[in-house]
């Protein structure tokens, strides 16, 4: 009986340990979306401002040990620019999650009628 319950504990461990690093790594991953699309965002700006290829780097502290790396590129494209967004999430210095998005030709019209086409690269 004591192998069984044995066995049973060190089961449900590795079942808790799955499901809180699966938690964890989701959490991540949704934040560093939002980092990335708010880089896209300050690309935007920064493109109706002067539009003209750019790099631009920022890091966001996330708490103690963690901080979110955010890299905007404004490069050209065949149609006005492609703005491409990478957001890092680092926790002590290395890379635990990363997320890409990017819109494609855009283009210098007024308001929100040329932000181009949005896709997530991942």
């Amino acid at each position: 009986m004591t192998t069984v319950l044995f066995f049973l504990v060190l089961g449900g461990q590795d079942i808790v340990r799955l499901t809180l690093d699966h938690g964890r790594t989701t959490a991540l991953e949704v934040i560093g979306f939002q980092a990335a699309d708010g880089g896209l965002e300050r690309g935007l700006a920064r493109l109706r401002r002067s539009f003209r290829p750019f790099t631009a780097t920022y890091v966001s502290p996330l708490g103690p040990f963690r901080q979110v790396e955010v890299q905007v590129t404004a490069r050209p494209a065949r149609v006005g620019l492609d703005l491409i967004a990478t957001a890092t999430i680092l926790e002590g210095g290395r890379p635990v999650a990363r997320r890409r998005v990017e819109r494609r030709e855009i283009q210098p019209c007024p308001g929100r009628t040329g932000i181009g086409r949005f896709l997530e690269a991942s």
